[in-house]
């Protein structure tokens, strides 16, 4: 039988975190690198092969549901919309979906006990410095390991969350831009506004406690203003 041609490496390795994310959503960091072997269909020793060791798997993960490039991708081959009104929605639904879908992912993982290993001593526990990283890594059982140091500095994720919400914001500036002429405020501050609403009403304690607003109310609100029409 002839044996199926290996992924080429970039490929192999967003297999593994496509395999590994489920994992750690369903278990926290008590998963082992065997059940990610067995989602991922490889040998265990292809993951280390991949991955330096668990933590750096785990922080992959992790980078891998912050990663803006599915956003951006989508913001820059949006359709041609007939007006302003469209454009902004559709944008809207874009950045609702995104955040979203990283705030279910972590609302999931806090509410794991298990959770404790991969955000111990990491800035994910403090609100006051969202750093996804933390000093320890794991071994295969999950028990931490202080031999192995983050993956990258506290210096480098600011730089790095630095230059993800630049990206951001200039996709979105520039799904805005042929609009640019019926905007009140230039396109900076447009594309400022619509990122900073859409994440305040996506998250609770933003919200004191009110539903949460879909799409089309917030595209709404932010097109008319508060009062209503006669």
């Amino acid at each position: 039988m002839t044996r199926a041609a290996p992924l080429p490496a970039e490929q192999r390795r967003e297999s593994i975190i496509a395999a590994a994310r489920p994992l750690l959503l369903a278990h926290g960091d008590a998963f082992t690198t065997k059940q990610v072997a067995r989602a991922a269909g490889v040998a265990e020793g292809t993951i280390f092969r991949v991955f330096s060791s668990k933590q750096d798997l785990l922080n992959a993960v992790v980078a891998d549901v912050l990663d803006p490039t599915p956003l951006i991708k989508a913001l820059d081959e949006m359709t041609p919309d007939a007006d302003l009104d469209e454009r902004v929605h559709h944008i809207i639904e874009l950045l609702h979906r995104s955040m979203s879908d990283v705030r279910a992912f972590f609302a999931a993982i806090h509410a794991i006990p298990a959770h404790g290993k991969l955000f111990r001593g990491s800035t994910l526990s403090n609100p006051k410095n969202p750093d996804p990283h933390h000093p320890d890594a794991c071994d295969d059982a999950g028990s931490a390991s202080p031999a192995h140091p983050p993956v990258a500095p506290d210096e480098q994720m600011r730089a790095k969350q630095q230059q993800t919400d630049l990206a951001s914001q200039a996709a979105v500036e520039r799904a805005l831009s042929p609009f640019a002429d019926q905007l009140s405020v230039d396109l900076a501050t447009a594309a400022g506004f619509l990122r900073s609403v859409t994440f305040a009403t996506i998250h609770p304690f933003l919200m004191n406690g009110a539903p949460p607003m879909t799409p089309d109310q917030l595209s709404a609100l932010l097109l008319h203003g508060l009062k209503k029409e006669s």
